[in-house]
């Protein structure tokens, strides 16, 4: 059994939505890319709504159901961003269809979202046993980097550094990628990651602000999911998982080579998309 597979919610214990993923988190990971893209769909691409909408629909409900407290977080912080830089593209019709979805959508959480309001008001709670855990584990990492500060302990020597008698390498994590980054690679490498995310939302508000409709779907979908995978990375470490590397990937491919003056800009425009 993977204890991870499970959640404590108003004292049930809940086996959580892990899809074909090793765990939860991973699969939140996987959702709020999928929700958020479909999102993206709805606002800049009319002619897909309806069916774009229902993927959202279902990757929103489906990550609800995988209790990632994280995930809920940066599936909110995703959607509020995407949101906020798509207003001024919305037309009056839109919006007011979006202020009647934000009250429907608040007023099923209250009558139907018990278990995953509940479960989102303990991500505050410091006292909770996995929130305590957590923060635990923070300061030791935090600790743990100052003797190797500048250049890191070495890729995937974290788990070393908290039993050097180690006969292999664990899969052990400290629940945040950019304390992962630091013990390992350094602030240096932590800068790197910094710059790296900087530049894909930069490319992808350039995106939002262009004339064609396809550069905005990618560029606001890119833009919510590199919120939601920051906002989720103080609480997981997504990017030991190949899948989810791969998606983060192609979404950062995406944000930069839909570029005006790009090769991949000038075929699209060549075949009038």
């Amino acid at each position: 059994e993977n204890p991870s597979w499970y959640a404590e919610v108003r004292g049930e214990t809940i086996m959580r939505a892990v899809g074909v993923f090793p765990d939860p988190h991973m699969f939140s990971f996987f959702l709020g890319f999928g929700a958020l893209f479909a999102l993206s769909v709805v606002i800049f691409y009319p002619k897909r709504k309806i069916f774009s909408f229902f993927v959202f629909i279902v990757c929103s409900l489906t990550l609800f159901l995988t209790f990632s407290r994280g995930g809920y977080l940066g599936f909110l912080a995703g959607v509020c961003a995407l949101i906020v830089v798509s207003w001024p593209k919305l037309s009056v019709k839109a919006k007011k269809l979006f202020r009647v979805s934000l009250l429907a959508a608040t007023v099923c959480v209250f009558i139907w979202g018990g278990p995953v309001a509940s479960r989102f008001i303990s991500s505050f709670d410091s006292n909770e046993g996995s929130n305590a855990g957590r923060l635990e584990i923070w300061r030791e990492v935090v600790y743990l980097s100052r003797d190797s500060f500048w250049t890191g302990a070495g890729l995937g020597n974290y788990p070393l550094l908290l039993n050097p008698y180690e006969n292999y390498r664990s899969a052990v994590t400290s629940h945040n990628l950019y304390l992962d980054i630091l013990v390992e690679t350094g602030v240096f490498g932590l800068i790197a990651w910094i710059v790296f995310l900087f530049y894909c939302f930069k490319n992808s508000l350039r995106q939002i602000r262009s004339e064609e409709a396809i550069a905005r779907v990618f560029g606001a979908g890119c833009f919510g999911f590199f919120v939601y995978f920051s906002v989720h990375s103080f609480f997981e470490t997504a990017i030991f998982n190949p899948t989810i590397l791969a998606f983060l990937m192609i979404a950062a491919g995406l944000s930069a080579s839909l570029n005006h003056n790009s090769p991949l800009s000038s075929l699209r425009r060549g075949l009038g998309l």
